[in-house]
């Protein structure tokens, strides 16, 4: 009966060491996906930085113009010419 706990509690032992490598095997492939998904998220990242960066520079650029136009039409018009068209 000894024996047979013996090699009930061996048995148990392999399936519990088998089970332990599993979840390290999982475990590093999960680490491998996530890391991953980290790179790709923080090249989306940067590539979004960069648009954004463009984007704004040819808002201040487009800004600057009009700002630009806008004085030019008042100065037009301070010094009694008529409107533009008239």
């Amino acid at each position: 009966m000894e024996y047979a706990a013996l090699l009930s509690r061996d048995s148990i032992a392999c399936v519990n060491k088998g089970n332990l490598e599993e979840i390290i095997t999982t475990a590093n492939e999960n680490n491998v996906r996530l890391r991953k998904k980290l790179d790709l998220v923080k090249y989306e990242k940067e590539k979004v930085s960069k648009y954004i960066c463009v984007y704004c520079l040819e808002i201040w650029q487009t800004l600057n113009v009009l700002i630009l136009l806008a004085r030019m039409y008042f100065e037009y018009f301070a010094n009694g010419k008529q409107g533009i068209g008239a």
